[in-house]
């Protein structure tokens, strides 16, 4: 089975990937099924323990660690080609401060070029165009692509999705 985002991380030769806000493991099982190697974390301890039970109806064991975002220092020393914060996650952050943390740490722990991939699941389809490409330049990332698909579509105001990818 191929997936949209597929076509992303193959462009980039991605290799290992850390989905730094995993939840339940959904993305996890599906990068895995693309031939990522993965690791996944996440603040909530509870989400955690759902995603290693998803995870193993799959038959699958996927590294797993309580970490708060902005500090994966603390529990990451190796680096990956790619991060992912997936969903709704970014706006959980009440703060500019520690938004700029999360993505530095994110940053911190990346490959050099390595890819930061997020969504929002804000878009002009479902409200408007957040101001998140200034903040991701506060944080030290550059080339940074605004995408409208995983497919590496333009972004328009009919885009569906919102993808932030920056190196």
């Amino acid at each position: 089975m191929r997936y949209d985002n597929e076509k992303l991380f193959v462009k980039f030769n991605v290799k290992t990937i850390l989905d730094c806000v995993c939840g339940t493991g959904q993305h996890l099982h599906m990068l895995s099924e693309m031939g990522f190697e993965v690791s996944g974390s996440d603040y909530s301890e509870s989400m955690l323990e759902i995603a290693d039970k998803n995870l193993k109806t799959y038959g699958k064991t996927i590294p797993l660690c309580h970490c708060d975002f902005r500090y994966l220092e603390q529990k990451y020393t190796q680096a990956f080609d790619a991060i992912v914060c997936l969903t709704t996650s970014l706006p959980h952050l009440h703060t500019d401060e520690d938004l700029i943390a999360a993505l530095k740490s994110m940053k911190n722990r990346l490959n050099e070029n390595g890819l930061l991939v997020l969504t929002q699941g804000t878009t002009h389809y479902t409200l408007s165009l957040p101001s998140i490409e200034v903040v991701i330049n506060q944080a030290g990332f550059k080339n940074i692509q605004i995408y409208g698909g995983y497919d590496t579509s333009d972004y328009n105001e009919k885009s569906r999705r919102l993808i932030v990818v920056a190196q």
